[in-house]
C-alpha cells in the first residue's frame, strides 16, 4: 500500500490531507490484518468441523437433517441483514475515525495558535463533538454485534428442538415417516438418535464460534475495500509506455501555450508561453493565487498540463521518464523539508553515495558549515528533530540549500525560498545562490525585490496569464503591478 501511495501525484495529498492517508495506512491495514488472522484460523477450521458433523448426521438420516435445517434460510436472511447493517456502520465509523485523527493532528500541530488565542476550550469542544459522533457509531456497531450471538443461539436451540421432537416421535413409535413423509430407511434406535444429536451439537459449536468473529470479519471486509480503493486507484501521472531519453539539460525550457486547471470552472494558467534559455535566471512575480507555484510544479511534472506542453531541450516532460526529469532538478520551497535524522544525512538525502568531504563542501557553499560546527554541539551528527524543529528557519533553509548543491542540478527551482527568514539568513542564501546559479537554469518565485536582483528577466503573472516580461527597469515602466510592488518595498 505504501509503495503505491508514494507514487501518487502531489495534489492528492493536498486534497485528501496527510492525516487521512496516515490513518488509512495504519488503522485500516490493521483491521485487514485482524481479518486475515481470523480467516486463516477459525474461518477455515470451524467450517470443516461443521461439515464433518453434518455429513455424519446425514449418514444416519439425511431426511431428518433436512427437517432440522428448515430454519437455516431464516438464519441466513437475518445474518445477511446484520452484515449489511454492520458494514454500513463500520464504514461510517472508519470515515469518522479519519476525521477524528485529522482533528487531533490539526489541534496539536497548531498548538501555538491555540494557546495564543486561548481557544483550548473551543478546540476541546470540537474534539468532543467529533469524538461523540464516533462513539455513537461504535455503539451501533456493538449493538449489531450483540445481536449475532443471541440470534444464532436461539435459532440453534429451535433446530435442536425440531430434531428432538421429530426424532423422539420416530424412536418412540418405531416409525420411518412423519405424516407420511419418509424420514429414514429403518426405524431409529435410541443410540442412533443420541449420536445424531451429538453430531448436531458438534455442528452448532463451530457455528457459535463463527458468530463470535462475525463483527471482526465485517470490519475486515470494509477495511479491505478501503485499502484496495487506494491500491487499485489509477495514478494520473505516470511514465509513458515508450519514454524518450532525456540527457542533462543544456538548451532551453519551453512553456508552449500551457493551460492548467484543477476544475474546469477555475483555470489556474491560461495559454502561458515562455522560453527560458539554459543558464538564464528567471524571476516570477504576481499576486497570490495567480499560478506562480503551479508553473514551477509543471516542470518536474508534479502536475500535468491541461493543454499545451512543457518541454526541456525540445522533449515534452510527458514523453520522458519522470526519474530523468526530476533527477536534473533542485527544488527549494518556502517551508524547507528536513527529516528527523542527522544534518549529514539530510544534506546527503538524494545523493546517498556522496563522501563526507563532499557533504562539508556543499554545506560551505550554502554558508551552513559555520553554524553547524560552532552552534551545534554534535556538528554534522546533530539530529534535527521532526521537520527540522531543532533548527531555526534560516538554518533549515541553508541545510536544504546544501542538499540541493550536493545534487548538482541542471535546473534550480526556488519557490519563495527566502520569504520567511531573517535578513541575515536571506543575505547568506543570496550569496550562496549567486555563486551557484552560473551554469544552471534557475526559476525563482518571490515577492522580494532583493531576490529578483539575481534574475536576468522577470515574468509578471496575473490571473493565470503573463502580463509582462523584462528586466526590473523595463517592468517599472511597463507593468503597473511591478511598479506598485517596487514602491511598497521601497517604503518599508
Amino acid at each position: 500500500m505504501f509503495r503505491k501511495i508514494v507514487h501518487y501525484e502531489v495534489h492528492y495529498f493536498s486534497r485528501e490531507g496527510v492525516s487521512n492517508v496516515m490513518n488509512r495506512i495504519m488503522a485500516e491495514v490493521n483491521g485487514l490484518s485482524v481479518g486475515l488472522t481470523v480467516l486463516y484460523g477459525k474461518l477455515i477450521r470451524e467450517p470443516f468441523k461443521m461439515a464433518a458433523c453434518l455429513v455424519g448426521a446425514a449418514m444416519i438420516s439425511w431426511q431428518l437433517l433436512l427437517l432440522t435445517l428448515i430454519l437455516v434460510p431464516i438464519a441466513a436472511w437475518c445474518i445477511r441483514w446484520l452484515a449489511k447493517s454492520l458494514k454500513r456502520v463500520v464504514r461510517r465509523g472508519l470515515e469518522q475515525a479519519v476525521f477524528l485523527f485529522s482533528r487531533l493532528e490539526e489541534s496539536i500541530r497548531s498548538i501555538r495558535i491555540v494557546k495564543a488565542f486561548t481557544t483550548e476550550r473551543h478546540e476541546f469542544g470540537k474534539f468532543r463533538q467529533t469524538n461523540h459522533r464516533l462513539y455513537r457509531l461504535s455503539m451501533k456497531t456493538a449493538k449489531y454485534d450483540s445481536l449475532t450471538n443471541p440470534l444464532t443461539e436461539v435459532l440453534g436451540v429451535l433446530m435442536i428442538c425440531i430434531a428432538a421432537i421429530a426424532g423422539s416421535y420416530l424412536v418412540m413409535n418405531q416409525r420411518v415417516d412423519i405424516l407420511g413423509i419418509p424420514m429414514c430407511n429403518v426405524p431409529l434406535s435410541q443410540a442412533m438418535l443420541l449420536t445424531f444429536f451429538m453430531l448436531l451439537a458438534g455442528a452448532s459449536d463451530p457455528a457459535r464460534k463463527l458468530s463470535d468473529i462475525f463483527t471482526q470479519c465485517q470490519t475486515a471486509i470494509v477495511a479491505a475495500n478501503r485499502v484496495y480503493e487506494l491500491i487499485d486507484r489509477e495514478i494520473p501521472i505516470v511514465d509513458p509506455p515508450k519514454p524518450i531519453r532525456l540527457p542533462r539539460h543544456s538548451r532551453s525550457i519551453t512553456f508552449d501555450r500551457v493551460s492548467f486547471h484543477y476544475t474546469p470552472e477555475r483555470p489556474v494558467l491560461r495559454e502561458v508561453s515562455l522560453e527560458i534559455a539554459f543558464g538564464e535566471t528567471i524571476g516570477i512575480v504576481g499576486p497570490s493565487g495567480c499560478g506562480k507555484s503551479t508553473m514551477l510544479s509543471l516542470i518536474p511534472r508534479f502536475a500535468d498540463t491541461t493543454s499545451g506542453e512543457v518541454r526541456i531541450d525540445g522533449v515534452a516532460v510527458r514523453d520522458a521518464k519522470m526519474r530523468d526529469v526530476r533527477r536534473m532538478m533542485g527544488i527549494i520551497t518556502q517551508e524547507p523539508i528536513l527529516f528527523n535524522d542527522t544534518i549529514r544525512n539530510n544534506i546527503r538525502y538524494g545523493s546517498p553515495f556522496a563522501s563526507d568531504a563532499e557533504v562539508i563542501e556543499a554545506a560551505k557553499n550554502a554558508f551552513a558549515h559555520e553554524f553547524i560546527e560552532s552552534e551545534l554541539a554534535e556538528g554534522y551528527e546533530t539530529i534535527v528533530g521532526p521537520g527540522g524543529a531543532m533548527l531555526s528557519g534560516g538554518q533549515r533553509q541553508r541545510i536544504a540549500l546544501a542538499r540541493t548543491f550536493l545534487c548538482d542540478p541542471a535546473i534550480l527551482l526556488l519557490d519563495e525560498a527566502t520569504s520567511q527568514i531573517d535578513l541575515y539568513s536571506e543575505q547568506k542564501i543570496h550569496e550562496a545562490l549567486a555563486k551557484f546559479i552560473g551554469k544552471r537554469t534557475t526559476i525563482l518565485v518571490t515577492h522580494r525585490l532583493s531576490a529578483l536582483a539575481l534574475a536576468d528577466r522577470i515574468v509578471v503573472l496575473r490571473d493565470g496569464v503573463i502580463e509582462s516580461i523584462g528586466t526590473q527597469q523595463e517592468l517599472l515602466v511597463r507593468s503597473p503591478y511591478f511598479a506598485q510592488l517596487h514602491q511598497i518595498e521601497q517604503s518599508e
